[in-house]
């Protein structure tokens, strides 16, 4: 297949701006192939803590009119991996599944909760369809959310006892303190 980063898309059988009209930036534009595999990737440089919630959002559009005759449509598969000692491990795996014809550009968005603390985060999109009939698509807006972690503040009261010399015996004294504590 061959990709290409476009503002409008006109062929004799599709048709499409990329997302917010052509004078809004470019969408990448994909004629696929017979063979599955990756479309687009985007690294983020962010620090990912365990626990934190990520919202990864993407539009999608099949340019092809709903009544055009070709075979297939774009079937899309979402990976969100982190790096962790320098590997990629995968984080979560969101199906998007098949694109109609005719239905314009289309949002996914969905919620992913790291289970573990990575230096780096990657979206990475994948195209299932396994024709060159119709299997044409564009991406655009492709984000990746991150949540600020959750900060708990906690006040309470605690009670130290000190003990202190006298003259032939032990006095024990009660001191009450009051701390405050924040963390995540």
């Amino acid at each position: 297949g061959e990709y290409s980063l476009v503002n409008e898309v006109k062929k004799g059988w599709a048709s499409a701006e990329q997302l917010g009209g052509k004078d809004n930036g470019f969408a990448i534009y994909v004629d696929g192939t017979m063979e599955p595999g990756l479309v687009a990737s985007i690294t983020a440089n962010a620090n990912i803590c365990e626990g934190q919630t990520m919202y990864c959002s993407a539009w999608f559009c099949n340019p092809a009119p709903a009544n055009w005759s070709g075979e297939g449509n774009p079937i899309f598969r979402c990976n969100i991996e982190g790096l962790l000692d320098e590997k990629w491990n995968n984080v979560a795996t969101y199906f998007v599944g098949e694109l109609l014809k005719g239905t314009g550009w289309q949002q996914v968005v969905f919620p992913i909760q790291s289970q573990e603390s990575y230096d780096e985060i990657r979206v990475s999109i994948y195209n299932f369809a396994t024709t060159n009939q119709g299997n044409d698509f564009m991406v655009d807006d492709i984000c990746l959310y991150v949540s600020q972690l959750p900060i708990a503040a906690y006040q309470g009261e605690i009670t130290l006892l000190v003990c202190k010399p006298y003259k032939p015996t032990m006095a024990v004294e009660s001191i009450t303190s009051r701390y405050s504590f924040s963390g995540c």
